[in-house]
């Protein structure tokens, strides 16, 4: 009889915990025309512009989709084309990022896109708490996944990053993420898809 019960129970816990890292429900569909790509996300983003600066000093804007859950997870996806005259190196912007976010580079894959070259990064962070009064700052540990590709003339970088702790309970949105990305092709208005 404890058998059973116990052998019960097991089963009980096993297909909650199924049920509890199931694929994530209610994401929207989102699309960009400007940007040229649809994707996967839990609720509508926050559109931005920014300027940033070639090596040569010559200043280009750069478009930003993001979401930021409760949980501190950031969904992040940034375009913006190669300037003329100048070439696109990914070594040089996975090295931008690490260094930009006094980060360290925990693990590199190349990966494609429907033909378009790309970059699979994982960065380990640490990023200081605000801290409240007579309190001292500490240190957390974050994770920054990313993925760059090159489609043609146009740079894209995909972020997800999230406290150390939760990556466990994030990993697969982050998935979710990722692999909903579509590049639209101008010229046909076809998709390509991670998958």
């Amino acid at each position: 009889m404890k058998k059973l019960l116990a052998t019960t129970l097991l089963l009980l816990l096993s297909s909650s915990l199924a049920f509890s890292v199931q694929q994530p429900v209610n994401w929207i569909s989102y699309s960009s025309p400007e940007g040229r790509y649809n994707i996967s996300l839990p609720q509508q983003p926050k559109v931005s512009t920014q300027e940033s600066t070639t090596a040569d000093g010559e200043k280009f804007p750069q478009y930003l989709t993001t979401v930021t859950e409760a949980s501190g997870l950031i969904f992040m996806i940034g375009y913006f084309d190669v300037v003329s005259g100048t070439v696109f190196s990914a070594d040089v912007a996975r090295d931008a990022m690490v260094k930009s976010a006094s980060g360290r580079l925990v693990g590199e894959n190349a990966i494609s896109l429907g033909g378009y070259p790309g970059r699979d990064l994982n960065i380990a962070l640490k990023l200081s708490t605000t801290p409240a009064a007579g309190e001292s700052a500490s240190q957390i540990d974050y994770v920054d996944r990313a993925r760059i590709y090159e489609a043609g003339k146009r740079i894209y970088i995909l972020q997800a990053i999230f406290p150390k702790s939760v990556e466990s309970d994030v990993n697969v949105r982050v998935t979710k993420f990722f692999d909903s990305f579509q590049v639209v092709k101008a010229e046909a208005s076809t998709t390509v898809s991670a998958n």
